[in-house]
């Protein structure tokens, strides 16, 4: 007598109890591809997801024939040497509110690598849109953000937050690396006017935020940037495998992502200036950070960065 508990029974659905030479009958066959069915993942035919099968196992890939509804917010795609990114929504803080922003093209980029689309429908940044992969390269995508930079849109290419896709490695990676011993944090300070006089070393040194320096006293009660720091949020890791000749993408953040406020606000500073103790602080002329911000305003070896015209890398949206 044939015992089959390891198929129907109560044995391992891999590891069956039949003996060699037992003889085996049709149904107990059927019962066993039908354990091994339902134990495996299927390929979905209809417009789902891709599952592909190899010597490395099952995956799931992305199907370009997904309605427009079902692809994830910021999802990385990468067909042959072009990379894409879908449209999101982005939560940030500044200084005093939260904004919600759309994500609408990239804001930095290797040079030369962007191809601007023209579908108005795309579920993709760029107008569906594409930035091209060098093979033999590995590359983040990630969300930048540099809160107070040397101006809006056009001086500061990411003063709202932005997805940029950087050369892992490269200038541009390092560059927008946070400054202060790897974290983020920006520290401010506010200054308020009729308890003190605030003498300033440099009368001609701008305030990168709302607020003015006027005949040596702060003429508001203002705020006051003591360190400059850029946000950095890593959204995808692309690799290229030279083996299979493909780049793989590992996904990180994928939908709406809301980025932290990393601003700390240190209270009011208090001193005389006119006995100078405490002494004037050095960040009311120049920020801690203040080089790492002007490299990072600058130009980029290998990025080209958004300047202004053309689409928004984000816009911002109501409630």
């Amino acid at each position: 007598m044939i015992r089959d508990s390891g198929v129907s029974g109560n044995g391992s659905l891999y590891g069956s109890r039949f003996k060699a030479g037992d003889v085996i009958s049709a149904s107990q066959l059927n019962d066993l591809n039908s354990g091994l069915m339902q134990g495996t993942v299927q390929p979905y035919l209809g417009a789902g997801v891709v599952t592909a099968y190899g010597a490395g196992g099952t995956q799931v890939l992305y199907n370009p024939d997904l309605p427009i509804g079902e692809v994830q917010q910021h999802q990385v795609v990468v067909a042959g040497n072009n990379l894409q990114v879908a449209y999101g929504r982005i939560l940030a803080q500044d200084f005093y509110e939260t904004h919600e922003y759309t994500t609408q093209a990239f804001g930095a980029y290797p040079t030369g690598s962007v191809t601007t689309g023209s579908d108005y429908f795309s579920p993709f940044i760029n107008l569906g849109g594409y930035v091209t992969l060098t093979p033999g390269t590995n590359y983040w995508v990630v969300l930048l953000r540099n809160q107070v930079g040397l101006g809006g849109y056009g001086a500061t290419f990411c003063f709202a937050p932005c997805v940029a896709v950087l050369p892992d490695g490269g200038d541009g990676y390092t560059k927008s690396t946070p400054w202060n011993e790897g974290t983020d944090r920006q520290v401010a300070y506010s200054v308020s006017a009729g308890l003190i006089s605030v003498k300033i070393i440099d009368p001609s040194s701008p305030d990168p935020i709302p607020g003015a320096i006027f005949n040596n006293a702060v003429s508001t009660s203002d705020d006051y940037f003591a360190q400059y720091n850029c946000q950095r949020l890593p959204i995808a890791k692309v690799v290229w495998d030279g083996t299979a000749g493909q780049f793989n993408v590992t996904q990180y953040l994928v939908g709406p992502i809301a980025v932290s406020n990393n601003i700390q606000i240190q209270g009011t500073l208090f001193y005389d200036n006119t006995v100078g103790t405490p002494p004037i602080p050095s960040w009311l002329t120049t920020r801690d950070f203040n080089s790492q911000q002007t490299s990072f305003e600058g130009a980029w070896s290998d990025c080209d960065k958004f300047s202004g015209g053309g689409l928004l890398p984000t816009v911002e949206v109501g409630p």
